[in-house]
């Protein structure tokens, strides 16, 4: 080895000294208290529950995610809060250096829009049936439907809180009001009101709620010896259909109905399978083809009922008629 060489072997390994000693500056040890993989059914929001304590400690992660990405290839960025996904890499930043999340309603967990209904029993009406309607804007619709009674609507709006669904209504029937419901959603996507009695409200298609109601017909017999009076389609499937007789002033029949589509006018259709009566077992079957609030029979014993049989939607009054109101 030549004289010359050793000064430069000498700070080689001063350098590589250096180096080894030096801090290295890191997405892990500059952003991340922690890193976390997104899990299936993870939600930016339930990360930030989990790990920082808050729901709407969201956009921490977010930031600290985005921030890593931008110095370590092993993180992604984070464009959209709501789209996170399974495998993907997120930087938890220190607890005690979370920024406050901006307020509002915003969809940083699950979205609950959408229309959901209770059936249960009322003291002086075949049932009651609680709707609640929230749509993607935030507006909320909360209708008590006491079967062939009443129908009480309040409206208001909904937002999230503390992993919780709020609904205040402040409008019924026109008049201010001041009422909070809080819910959960399940792993089928009802909701589970929070007290502690808790409801719950079946996730209910769109068409179904609009369908479901009352409808009357006052339809005799040819024979004249019955009477068609009123058809229940409750949204929870249950069909109740009342008539009476000379013999019988009052013949409930119950079973089961759904929608469907005519495969002849390719109309909305709803199928009517009645099963029982009282303790006896029948086997009676309706179809109707819906035309507004109309139901018009498309199969039924015409030689029973006749022609053009027509159920038409029963419009409640907007508040329970009592004697006071009815000037008893």
């Amino acid at each position: 080895m030549s004289r010359d060489s050793k000064p430069f072997l000498i700070f080689t390994f001063v350098f590589l000294l250096a180096l080894a000693f030096t801090p290295r500056v890191s997405a892990q040890n500059a952003n991340c208290a922690q890193t976390y993989i997104v899990a299936q059914g993870d939600w930016l929001s339930t990360v930030a529950q989990k790990f920082l304590g808050d729901v709407k400690a969201y956009p921490a992660i977010q930031q600290a995610t985005n921030d890593a990405a931008k110095t370590d290839s092993s993180f992604a960025l984070i464009n959209d809060p709501n789209k996170i996904e399974v495998g993907q890499k997120l930087c938890i930043p220190e607890k005690a250096n979370t920024p406050l999340p901006p307020q509002g309603p915003g969809p940083v967990i699950p979205s609950a829009a959408g229309s959901y209904t209770h059936v249960g029993p009322a003291a002086d009406a075949s049932a009651l049936v609680e709707t609640i309607m929230l749509t993607q804007d935030f507006q909320a619709t909360y209708i008590l439907d006491y079967i062939g009674k009443a129908r009480i609507t309040q409206t208001g709006t909904w937002t999230t809180e503390n992993f919780q669904y709020v609904v205040t209504l402040t409008n019924q029937n026109g008049k201010p009001i001041n009422e909070q419901m809080k819910f959960q959603l399940d792993a089928q996507g009802n909701l589970v009101s929070v007290g502690t009695l808790p409801l719950t409200y079946a996730k209910t298609a769109p068409e179904v709620v609009r369908a479901a109601g009352l409808y009357t017909a006052n339809r005799a017999s040819a024979d004249g010896q019955e009477k068609l009076i009123a058809l229940a389609l409750l949204p929870n499937g249950i069909a109740q259909l009342t008539a009476s007789s000379q013999a019988n002033p009052f013949i409930l029949q119950t079973g089961t109905w759904q929608i469907g589509t005519n495969a002849d006018t390719n109309a909305a259709s709803i199928t009517v399978a009645l099963d029982k009566q009282g303790d006896t077992a029948i086997h009676e079957t309706y179809a109707f083809q819906i035309d507004g609030d109309n139901l018009r029979g498309t199969q039924y014993n015409a030689n029973k009922w006749g022609t053009d049989l027509t159920f038409t939607k029963f419009n409640a009054p907007s508040e329970p008629e009592t004697p006071a109101s009815a000037g008893g």
